[in-house]
């Protein structure tokens, strides 16, 4: 609630009836712009996108519970390495199906393209949310 209070208080030193507080909405602009562009990214690999089974050389835990583990695996003769995290408890040795850029093997992921993009999307909207929110209330305390 002291946010709500902060929000709406005009006796505040850095209150929101100056425009110049339309800056704080330029750093979450950069966001979006950046989870967009990745988002785009890899929506255009998916369309390239192959799976190939990979073995798991390396894995550790992050300190927020997740898994991260360290892959190779073959493809066009090629062996190819990456890394990334996994939602199930892998251990050393074990297989993983890795997706791939069939144009860019070396770009590669423990999840689809397709999945990846559509949380960079999901990023991406939120960050404009929170703009457009931010511009709404610097517009509607300056007019």
């Amino acid at each position: 609630m002291r946010f709500f209070r902060w929000l709406s208080s005009l006796d505040l030193k850095n209150d929101w009836t100056s425009w110049s507080a339309l800056w704080r909405a330029v750093p979450l602009l950069f966001f979006v712009f950046y989870f967009s562009s990745q988002a785009v990214t890899e929506n255009n690999a998916a369309s390239r996108q192959q799976t190939s089974y990979g073995l798991v050389s390396d894995c550790h835990n992050a300190s927020h519970g997740e898994h991260f583990c360290d892959y190779a695996f073959p493809t066009n003769g090629d062996e190819y390495r990456g890394s990334g995290s996994v939602s199930q408890n892998v251990q050393l040795g074990s297989t993983v199906l890795v997706y791939y850029d069939s144009h860019d093997p070396s770009n590669n992921a423990l999840e689809g393209f397709s999945e990846q993009s559509r949380k960079d999307r999901d990023y991406a909207f939120l960050f404009l949310a929170l703009t457009a929110i931010i511009i709404a209330i610097v517009l509607w305390r300056n007019l």
